[in-house]
């Protein structure tokens, strides 16, 4: 039998595309290890831009330390969380309320409508995307769907569903394509715009940090998912 070869490019193509026949899924044999990795550094970002009460900040300067090789290759040092109430007071100016404009929009639709309308198409077909893959946000979450913390939120989910469907030998190319469609034309689309806007505009030092190594996580992302996949 002819051996069918796919790179990375070829894949993300025909997944985007929902050109599922042309994916040869036998060869599609993620590590589990880098799917692990990934979806917990998708899950801590989703942790630091979200607004930080108590137990928030305390979520993430308990994870911050495992995170530290990350945060080196991205940024080059572990950044350093400040107190949790200038935390709280910088976190509104950026992504709630600022005299002169709220620094750094966190909702997709912002930069994905022609009209920076909120609620607009891109939400509704992001949220239909949650709801058929089983991700249902808690009922005391008063955010829209497309806040960036929920989308990076989503991500991770879909990876450890990626993984559970794996381990079970169910076929998850499904559940594949609404990952990347998520990353590519969703998130993948805004965020190193998004980011900018908070690295150029935080007076905190942790909020930049980890606005670059979200930013410089998108832009190598070709190559972090090439290497998970073997391709």
């Amino acid at each position: 039998m002819r051996c069918i070869l796919i790179d990375f490019t070829v894949l993300k193509t025909n997944l985007l595309k929902g050109n599922f026949e042309s994916i040869p899924y036998e060869r599609l044999n993620p590590d589990q290890l880098g799917l692990e990795s990934l979806s917990s550094v998708f899950f801590f970002l989703s942790l630091c831009y979200r607004y930080p009460d108590k137990e928030i900040y305390e979520r993430i300067k308990e994870a911050l330390p495992v995170f530290q090789d990350f945060f080196e290759d991205y940024v080059g040092h572990l950044p350093e969380l400040p107190g949790q109430v200038d935390m709280e007071a910088e976190y509104v100016r950026l992504f709630v309320s600022n005299y002169g404009g709220v620094v750094a929009v966190p909702y997709a639709s912002y930069y994905l409508e022609e009209e920076k309308l909120l609620m607009g198409e891109t939400t509704v077909a992001l949220r239909d995307m949650m709801n058929n893959e089983g991700f249902a946000l808690k009922e005391d979450i008063k955010e829209v769907v497309d806040h960036v913390y929920i989308i990076l939120e989503f991500c991770s989910g879909l990876i450890n569903k990626i993984i559970d469907m794996k381990k079970k030998n169910e076929n998850f190319i499904n559940t594949l394509a609404t990952l990347f469609t998520v990353l590519y034309n969703y998130i993948g689309k805004y965020v190193v715009d998004f980011s900018d806007k908070v690295i150029e505009g935080s007076n905190l030092a942790f909020y930049k940090d980890v606005s670059a190594a979200l930013k410089g996580l998108f832009l190598e992302l070709d190559e972090v998912l090439a290497e998970i996949f073997d391709l």
